[in-house]
């Protein structure tokens, strides 16, 4: 029967178990060598710190330009991830035609874009990416957010300045040009950025909006002794706020001007 066979495999098992048992214990404590949980955790600490270099070497390379190209890739990537997966809850509509100067000025700041990217010396992409920001300005106005078209005009002459005045105090040259990979690389990274970017913004105009906390500051702006809503959200609903942004401008104008003077 099925019981008789299987006491008889389970006692020839028996046999054979005990006849090679000295070996069995010599092979048992073979593999407990082996895996001894000091050599263990040290390869697994090795393994983890070639990674490390290997991590540090693709992505520290002393390199600001490498710098900015991980990160924007980054963002990239988990930009286009966050738009796969609520594509199919949101659809992309556009309700309305743009005006002539709206498509004008998009159209221009396309084109500055590109002579951006295509700026072979830095000096020149330096120039070419204020004209860009000064046509955002342009637009904002066109758009009624006249504040923040004079904060973006005000930070574009800003940052010439201080590149000029930092790259004059350095020892590199505004003369050098990036190499053909690097540019096709800041190609690449520019336009998925620029799509990723439009594709989000889209969507999310596109959404249900909760005009809850923004009918809030528009009903209780005559009450905080104001009758812009922007400038009383700056100062009396989210004063601490615009203080720490201050505060943050500031300490950063003052870092510059101690690495471009030394005083």
């Amino acid at each position: 029967s099925a019981a008789t066979f299987l006491s008889l495999v389970t006692v020839l098992g028996g046999l054979i178990t005990y006849a090679l048992s000295t070996q069995i214990q010599i092979r048992i404590m073979q593999g407990l060598n082996r895996l001894n949980p000091k050599r263990l955790y040290q390869g697994t600490l090795d393994r983890f710190i070639s990674l490390s270099k290997t991590a540090t070497r693709l992505t520290q390379s002393q390199s600001l330009s490498r710098h900015l190209q991980i990160i924007y890739a980054s963002v990239v990537i988990i930009l286009f991830v966050a738009m796969v997966n609520g594509y199919h809850s949101i659809p992309i509509t556009f309700s309305s035609t743009p005006d002539f100067m709206s498509s004008a000025l998009s159209l221009l700041i396309v084109i500055a874009g590109i002579a951006t990217l295509r700026g072979r010396v830095f000096l020149q992409g330096i120039i070419n990416l204020s004209v860009l920001g000064f046509f955002f300005g342009l637009f904002f106005i066109l758009n009624g957010a006249t504040d923040v078209a004079m904060t973006q005009i005000l930070v574009e002459i800003l940052l010439v300045v201080i590149f000029v005045a930092a790259f004059k105090k350095s020892s590199l040259s505004l003369d050098e040009v990036a190499p053909k990979k690097s540019q096709v690389i800041n190609w690449l990274i520019a336009i998925a950025t620029g799509i990723a970017s439009f594709v989000l913004i889209t969507m999310a105009t596109n959404g249900p909006l909760d005009t809850h906390i923004s009918q809030y500051y528009i009903d209780n702006s005559l009450r905080a002794f104001g009758k812009n809503v922007v400038n009383v959200i700056l100062v009396d609903f989210r004063s601490l706020d615009t203080l720490g942004e201050v505060l943050v401008v500031i300490s950063a104008a003052l870092g510059i001007t101690y690495l471009v003077t030394g005083e």
